[in-house]
């Protein structure tokens, strides 16, 4: 298994294993220098709902969008069971097993920011999405997957657009509140 991370204190038991990839040139190389074509699946939809994949139209195009028509539906106390549910058996083990089967070498789960931190004045790491992270950096390990780790919805929005996940659908990452 190796990862592609921008977090440095995931846990990772063997670490004689692969590790991390690098660019070199135009080549992704490992760590002996080893040009490695990575053939992947996006996990896209697990960490970060994505309206596209959800087919809820404008009114359910981003995670906000997404969270809130399941909160008007069933109500909090079933929605947080619902993602729970959601989160737990979307992507499974059996799953990362099975794309190592059909001979893939990576994954690239989307994340949301909101898995991992807390919003407001007082951020709180959240223990629940790293612990989801760390399952499937443990399955592919297990695999010989490679994880590509995408911060696809950044704190307060990058893009404005269907993933963004600004509280205002701006891109207030990068130009505030």
């Amino acid at each position: 298994m190796g990862c592609l991370c921008p977090f440095t204190d995931l846990h990772i038991a063997n670490t004689n294993a692969q590790s991390f990839l690098r660019a070199n040139g135009k080549d992704i190389v490992d760590e002996n220098g080893k040009k490695i074509l990575l053939r992947g699946v996006g996990l896209g939809n697990w960490m970060l709902p994505e309206g596209y994949m959800w087919k809820f139209g404008k009114d359910g195009d981003r995670p906000r969008k997404i969270e809130q028509l399941v909160l008007d539906c069933i109500g909090k106390e079933k929605a947080d069971q619902f993602w729970k549910e959601f989160h737990n058996n979307y992507i499974t083990e059996a799953d990362i097993k099975r794309i190592a089967e059909l001979g893939y070498n990576s994954v690239r789960p989307a994340l949301n920011a909101r898995l991992f931190l807390t919003e407001g004045e007082n951020n709180v790491f959240v223990d629940e999405g790293f612990q989801m992270l760390d399952n499937l950096i443990s399955w592919c390990k297990k695999y010989n997957i490679y994880v590509i780790i995408d911060m696809h919805g950044a704190p307060g929005g990058q893009t404005g657009q269907n993933i963004d996940d600004s509280p205002r659908d701006l891109p207030e990452l990068f130009y505030g509140s």
